[in-house]
């Protein structure tokens, strides 16, 4: 604004270039004033789903500009994943479990044995004793019908986890994928486009200070910077996001 109007008292420029970047500050300014409403209500849902105290308005907050690191190999997350994934883990207690009754009833198959023994001294009769041997019946049968059902239960529970490690490993491929294109596009936008788009603002402000150009080029060189700021920002929220889904999935985080 005031470079505009320093043109307009040198005779450069006219009227119509000094409203045209008033009206510019003043949707800068509309645009400030929302993203800060917007980052409130975001710390607001962020203290909600962390039972914390609502932040003053007017708080501080850190800025977020580092990209997350590079994630570990492929194979050493599914490797985690398969160890520490509570879906996981939870199909591997019932399989225990299961084994435990399948035991339990194993032992029940084998019959129980007995033995008795008797001695009688009777005076109206010669003195006799006795020894006796009995086996629990059925012998052959006993607990079949439970067993049958354990085994069947232990079949489907194995068929379940072979299912889940295969869908876990395509999940962390997939994750792990995701974040390293992120981090390359990101690398893409800070080694190039950024400073480009940060040269090209430069030189056309230079350009229309000394008169080459017009405030409507200088609008467009700047909203093209700010669009790629932008972008990289958006960018670098997707690749944080990414990167926490991959550490769930691979069984860093509780979910």
């Amino acid at each position: 604004v005031e470079a505009s109007r320093a043109r307009l008292a040198a005779g450069v420029a006219g009227e119509p270039e000094v409203a045209a970047v008033l009206v510019e500050r003043a949707d800068a300014t509309v645009r400030v004033e929302e993203a800060r409403r917007a980052e409130h209500l975001a710390r607001l849902a962020l203290a909600q789903a962390l039972d914390l105290d609502a932040p003053p308005a007017a708080a501080a907050i850190p800025r977020l500009s580092s990209e997350p690191s590079a994630p570990e190999p492929e194979a050493s997350l599914v490797a985690r994943a398969r160890e520490k994934r509570a879906d996981l883990l939870a199909i591997r207690a019932r399989l225990a479990e299961l084994d435990a009754s399948d035991a339990r009833l194993e032992r029940e198959v084998v019959p129980r044995l007995g033995v008795n023994a008797f001695y009688d001294a009777s005076p109206a009769s010669p003195p006799f004793a006795g020894l006796g041997l009995f086996v629990e019946l059925p012998v052959a049968q006993k607990s079949q019908g439970a067993r049958a059902v354990v085994d069947a239960k232990k079949h489907t529970e194995r068929d379940r986890l072979e299912l889940e490690l295969r869908r876990v490993a395509r999940d962390v491929a997939a994750a792990h994928a995701s974040v390293l294109a992120r981090l390359l596009e990101l690398e893409a936008l800070n080694a190039e486009a950024v400073p480009a788009a940060e040269r090209l603002r430069a030189l056309v402000e230079e350009g229309w200070r000394a008169g080459r150009f017009d405030v409507f080029r200088l609008t467009s060189a700047t909203r093209d910077l700010q669009r790629t700021r932008r972008d990289r920002l958006d960018l670098l929220r997707l690749a944080w996001a990414d990167r926490i889904e991959l550490e769930a999935l691979s069984g860093g985080l509780d979910r």
